[in-house]
């Protein structure tokens, strides 16, 4: 039986009717709504259909519908958001927004306009590879350094083709600037995509009963930002032999200055103030921030440790429930070592149809620090939060290895 995973999981997030307009609008199939009541057995019915019917078109859907379900998570959210800020005229900023959940969304961009919906995977897989240090590397550069839109990036190919050892016409290369999500006025960072193919990879097909030996050739991107309001230059890209060399080659190419291989600061996080019984998160002037509460606090000692949870429901502080956990009314947080700590922070809705959420701040050992949210613009509410109140410092460094090397 085919694969029909992304398929039977965008379907079951979907009304039938507006599958069937999809599949006959932008796929050429055309298949009526079954005869059965009930919006699951008509889902399933359809599924049957287009397995019996169209068997050979199985595949070519999946692919395509997998690309809508990545749109779905909240990375994807983010980069449809910022599309359809920036890139839709108003009357489909109308049509978009009236649709009643992201699949639907996903979908209908699909059908809209395949450029745009590349777009926004592109934005996806940018947002991922920023949110993992494994993948991003950072170095200083000087501000307000101001790019033209209609910049030419050829010196940059050229470099890069010289880099990555392949024909000029094997790396592709765009340069976008990028608006505040908050304040589309604004400029927040200009984006450079570089595109190239990586080695072949040996492969075989069969013909006339004989096993061909064949070279397949697969493409990946790398990103580079760069925040005129701060000088950060960042390289996302999952091969870290390419930060430095990709970086000197912005630097140089597009921002039109020597390359001085500076990283940025490297961030640690003085979160033992947490131990504290008198503290109190500070939240005044954080935008949307209704609240916030310590939620996890770990230490350990030199055989043992403690970690200690205190929900969000619950009205108490972290304290009451380690008091109860050591079944000792003297027990303190302070004065031990913290190995660990999650902070949840509260944020309204941002109009009336949109619910509050939360986004959870983890630590952990020195320069260990994660966010879990839903929204883009959470991530920076969680960064000013930690600053507000004293929780991170940043401290110059040398390169890492990993930079270093090449």
């Amino acid at each position: 039986m085919p694969n029909v995973e992304f398929t039977d999981q965008l379907l079951r997030r979907l009304d039938p009717a507006f599958f069937q307009q999809i599949l006959s609008n932008s796929f050429a199939l055309e298949l009526r709504i079954p005869e059965v009541s009930g919006v699951r057995k008509q889902r399933q019915a359809l599924l049957n259909m287009l397995l019996f019917e169209h068997p050979d078109r199985i595949k070519e859907l999946n692919q395509v519908f997998e690309k809508v379900c990545l749109l779905c998570d909240s990375s994807g959210q983010d980069a449809l958001e910022v599309v359809r800020r920036e890139l839709l005229p108003d009357a489909a900023k109308d049509d978009f927004l009236s649709l009643p959940n992201q699949f639907y969304r996903s979908l209908w961009l699909y059908k809209y306009d395949q450029r745009l919906f590349a777009e926004a995977l592109d934005k996806r897989q940018l947002r991922i590879l920023r949110r993992n240090s494994r993948h991003c590397a950072g170095f200083e550069t000087p501000r307000d350094i101001v790019i033209a839109e209609d910049h030419e990036l050829l010196s940059f190919r050229r470099t890069m083709a010289k880099v990555l050892i392949c024909p000029l016409d094997s790396i592709a290369a765009e340069l976008f600037p990028r608006y505040d999500i908050d304040a589309p006025e604004q400029l927040d960072h200009y984006e450079i995509r570089l595109h190239y193919n990586l080695p072949p990879e040996s492969a075989g097909r069969v013909e006339q009963q004989q096993l061909i030996p064949c070279d397949i050739l697969l493409a990946t991107s790398a990103f580079i930002t760069y925040e005129p309001d701060n000088g950060a230059l960042y390289v996302m890209a999952e091969d870290s032999q390419l930060w430095q060399q990709a970086a000197k080659a912005a630097v140089e190419c597009v921002l039109g200055i020597e390359f001085t291989a500076q990283p940025l600061d490297v961030i640690t996080y003085d979160y033992q103030k947490l131990a504290d019984q008198t503290f109190q998160p500070r939240v005044a002037g954080l935008e949307s921030v209704y609240g916030a509460k310590v939620t996890q606090l770990g230490v350990r000692g030199n055989k043992s440790s403690l970690l200690v949870n205190s929900p969000v429901s619950d009205r108490g502080d972290i304290h009451s429930p380690a008091i109860d956990l050591t079944q000792s009314s003297d027990f303190r947080f302070s004065g031990r070592p913290i190995s660990r700590a999650a902070i949840t922070i509260h944020l309204r809705g941002n109009d009336a149809s949109e619910k509050n959420r939360t986004a959870v701040i983890n630590l952990s050992g020195e320069s260990r620090c994660s966010f879990r949210y839903s929204r883009e613009s959470d991530k920076r509410v969680c960064q000013r939060f930690l600053e507000l109140n004293g929780l991170m410092r940043r401290t110059g460094n040398e390169l890492s290895d990993a930079t270093n090397d090449g």
